[in-house]
């Protein structure tokens, strides 16, 4: 299993031994379902020839399609076709195995097994109890201490991820998997150099695998060096051309270099393959932002909201999106939305800060609620974000403490660069606190 840095891995695993009807009808085997294989010996079938066996499943395995009574099932030499006999979906495993385990008590597989299913269930503690369980009885399986390290990681335990994968890796040093879910556990410590470090080691074991590129990718991203996220994305798209998520990643590089045609291109190629790819319509209405193209953005912001509810960066940028069109009821509830999700959300903290300071509608205006989530989004920061300290500025102006609104203005500016372009703005806004006039954000015109 190559993971995509970032994701939540639904992790499923391969039956061992004889094979057994499926737990699951058939009924409830439609695309998109998470499948166990029942045995690592099933054939696995494209027309009349054998592609794969069982014990080239990937994982996560979920079903690409379904024809009467076969499924169609990824593996690691190209998907192919099985019985839906020969498959068992991930809700009924627990109990399969449980099963099982009842006639063979403390069976080292079966319990792998069942810490697998009950990872994919999400359900992180009894696995880990499973897998403990089965480390103790075969203490040399790299298998069963690599499979708790990926339970640990979606845990959000990464050091005792890393423990896990480096004990693998120990066992079986020539493991990508291992390496690549390391870096993943780096990642999640903003370890990032070492991350880039096993990214690399799991590329030289396997250099025709896309997803390594986009996982070392993430982490050049998080380190700011767009140029060499670049190189490894342009070797992911060249390996897998139709892949939405990596032509969607590439995009994001692109914008961050300041090629945004060439990012444009890659957004839409990426929603051509797969319309329903949030954060590609998210990278795409941050551009057409850019753009001051309110409306389109608008429109991206809430495709992606529907795709993904729970992102409050997502609800953020609608919210300022509505505030730059003067649809200040809107834009507050966006505002409002993100709050629910995170609390701490400085950019939501921002926005609702700055309408209730600049909006021209009078109604909307509040100057003490403004100044309250401008100095949590300052105070969340350090007082070290030239942008959140311009927000309490126009948040004191508007409760009317002009002196207050020029301490906070000219400590933003001295934050900025020399070269910034939002120098000019800032200083406009300064001198205006020094006549003891407050700030006001007028909506585009249509």
């Amino acid at each position: 299993m190559i993971r995509p840095l970032g994701i939540a891995l639904f992790l499923v695993t391969l039956l061992g031994g004889r094979a057994v009807l499926a737990a699951t009808p058939v009924s409830k085997l439609a695309e998109g379902a998470a499948v166990v294989a029942i045995s690592d010996t099933i054939k696995v079938t494209e027309g009349q020839k054998i592609v794969a066996i069982g014990a080239d499943v990937v994982y996560p395995c979920q079903v690409l399609a379904v024809d009467g009574l076969r499924v169609k099932i990824p593996t690691t030499r190209g998907p192919g076709w099985v019985q839906a006999s020969e498959v068992v979906g991930i809700a009924d495993a627990v109990a399969y195995f449980t099963e099982q385990l009842a006639a063979k008590p403390g069976d080292a597989d079966l319990l792998w097994r069942r810490g697998l299913a009950q990872h994919g269930q999400r359900k992180f503690d009894p696995a880990v109890t499973d897998l403990t369980a089965a480390i103790a009885k075969s203490p040399a399986k790299a298998k069963y201490i690599e499979t708790r390290g990926a339970v640990y990681l979606d845990a959000g335990k990464p050091t005792e991820a890393i423990a896990d994968f480096t004990a693998a890796l120990k066992l079986n040093p020539k493991n990508a998997e291992s390496y690549n879910n390391r870096a993943y556990a780096y990642f999640a410590q903003e370890q990032y150099d070492k991350a880039i470090a096993d990214c690399t080691a799991a590329i030289r074991l396997e250099p025709k695998v896309a997803q390594l590129y986009a996982s070392r990718a993430a982490n050049f991203v998080a380190r700011e060096d767009f140029d060499m996220a670049l190189v490894d994305l342009n070797e992911a798209v060249r390996l897998e051309p139709k892949n939405a998520g990596f032509l969607g990643d590439r995009g994001k590089a692109y914008y961050e270099l300041g090629e945004s045609d060439k990012a444009m291109a890659d957004y839409n190629a990426a929603l051509a393959l797969q319309p329903r790819l949030p954060m590609a319509l998210f990278y795409r209405g941050n551009l057409r932002f850019d753009r001051a193209e309110y409306d389109k953005a608008l429109a991206d912001y809430t495709d992606a909201i529907k795709m993904a509810g729970r992102m409050p960066s997502f609800w953020c940028a609608r919210g300022v999106a509505r505030f730059e069109l003067g649809q200040y009821a809107g834009a507050l509830a966006d505002f409002d939305e993100a709050l629910k999700l995170d609390p701490r959300w400085t950019d939501a903290l921002h926005g609702r800060a700055l309408l209730k300071s600049a909006a021209v509608d009078a109604k909307f205006r509040d100057g003490k609620g403004a100044v309250a989530d401008a100095l949590k989004a300052c105070e969340e920061t350090k007082y070290e974000e030239p942008v959140y300290l311009d927000a309490l500025s126009a948040a004191h102006a508007e409760s009317g403490d002009f002196a207050l609104a020029a301490k906070w203005q000219v400590k933003a500016v001295e934050l900025l660069d020399d070269d910034d372009e939002d120098r000019d703005e800032y200083q406009g806004k300064l001198r205006l606190y020094l006549t003891r006039k407050p700030f006001r954000h007028a909506p585009v015109k249509k």
